[in-house]
């Protein structure tokens, strides 16, 4: 929840940013400014009508903004997982969001080649987020991260590909909207 500010601020610039919105409303740059992010007060000098509706603009702003966000990571899968110790891999994914952690899969045991059914969803991407995908093997006290996958984020979906640093493959596809 502490990213949530940032989060807010970075949907109120790009608020900001699209002045020609404002210009429809009949604002103007000097007559609109944010005083206060935590407070989301705007200062203004309008009629009393208009005053009375441009908070409720922002918000509804805001709230689409957020709504067309959606990240989804799906199709997990790894090949050839070599792990440090010679044994077959008890391997497991762990999935990033820049600093959002969106979860793990469950440890498939003995298994060189795993495919994980999990699906990871997260409404609070942006584009150009990092997208970090770590692979594991899970011992008995620690688990060995066995290599991962960086890619940043753009809209579309896309199927990705990455050599694994200890040897072998991880395969996924993520879908952001």
């Amino acid at each position: 929840m502490a990213a949530l500010p940032q989060r807010l601020l970075h949907l109120l610039l790009l608020l900001q940013a699209q002045l020609g919105y404002l210009h429809l409303i009949g604002l103007t740059p000097s007559s609109c400014f944010l005083r206060s992010v935590s407070q989301l007060q705007v200062v203004r000098q309008l009629p009393e009508v208009m005053a009375s509706s441009l908070p409720l603009i922002v918000l509804l702003l805001c709230c689409v903004t957020v709504a067309h966000s959606y990240l989804e990571v799906y199709n997990l899968r790894a090949q050839h997982l070599r792990p440090d110790h010679g044994s077959n891999a008890d391997g497991f994914v762990r999935v990033n969001c820049g600093s959002w952690y969106l979860g793990q899969t469950d440890v498939f045991h003995d298994n060189p080649n795993p495919s994980w059914g999990k699906r990871f969803t997260y409404s609070g991407a942006l584009q150009n987020d990092l997208l970090i995908v770590r692979v594991y093997d899970k011992d008995v006290v620690f688990a060995d991260e066995l290599g991962s996958c960086r890619t940043p984020i753009r809209r579309g979906t896309y199927r990705v590909t990455c050599n694994l640093r200890t040897g072998g493959s991880l395969f996924f596809t993520y879908r952001f909207r």
